[in-house]
């Protein structure tokens, strides 16, 4: 079954995922994923196999895409490359990375979402939500939190800008995010020395 919730306003991630949060029972799991995201047929096996409640909420770690056109140009220069690239959905260091530190995928029993103060509703346009939540988990000393890599979740390249009016804190996350899935150190290093391609 699938239900749309309307909410009025200023874009606001938290906003957004707390609405959904309050349709559930607190005895259900909540998972909160982004809508470019490949999922695997285990990943959901696993989410209800690792959540407990009022033990353990997980945040996986995905394979994020580096952008196809920097990996495409970058293999024209350095030949040694095509083989890694040529499958941009295989998971190897040419065709993108492990992203240790996003937090906005997350598993957890809504008792325990509301009992450590859920998302902060008060951080406006993008990230900041996600982070402020996983502390929030990790200081519960009740709750113990499992990160761990899941190759069955892949974060699909796209292009992004960020927002200029973002808060400053906001606005370094979202450009330090941007210039991450550009390409790997090799790809970049690569087109920058030998001048074939913008970034």
């Amino acid at each position: 079954m699938i239900e749309y919730i309307f909410t009025k306003g200023e874009f606001n991630r938290a906003v957004g995922l707390h609405a959904g949060v309050m349709q559930c029972n607190d005895d259900e799991i909540v998972l909160f994923l982004d809508v470019d995201l490949k999922i695997g047929g285990d990943f959901l096996g696993r989410v209800r196999r690792n959540v407990v409640q009022h033990e353990r909420a997980i945040f996986p770690i995905m394979f994020s895409q580096y952008d196809s056109d920097v990996m495409k140009h970058a293999s024209t220069v350095d030949m040694e490359l095509v083989q890694d690239v040529e499958d941009p959905m295989q998971i190897n260091k040419q065709t993108g990375f492990w992203i240790y530190y996003a937090f906005g995928v997350a598993a957890m029993y809504k008792s325990d979402y509301l009992k450590v103060g859920g998302f902060r509703l008060d951080i406006k346009g993008w990230g900041g939500e996600d982070v402020d939540l996983f502390k929030k988990m990790i200081s519960d000393p009740h709750i113990n939190v499992m990160s761990i890599v899941d190759a069955d979740l892949m974060h699909i390249y796209h292009k992004r800008g960020c927002d200029v009016t973002l808060a400053p804190d906001q606005y370094a996350m979202c450009v330090g995010a941007w210039a991450e899935t550009l390409g790997s150190q090799r790809q970049v290093g690569t087109l920058y020395l030998n001048k074939h391609y913008e970034l």
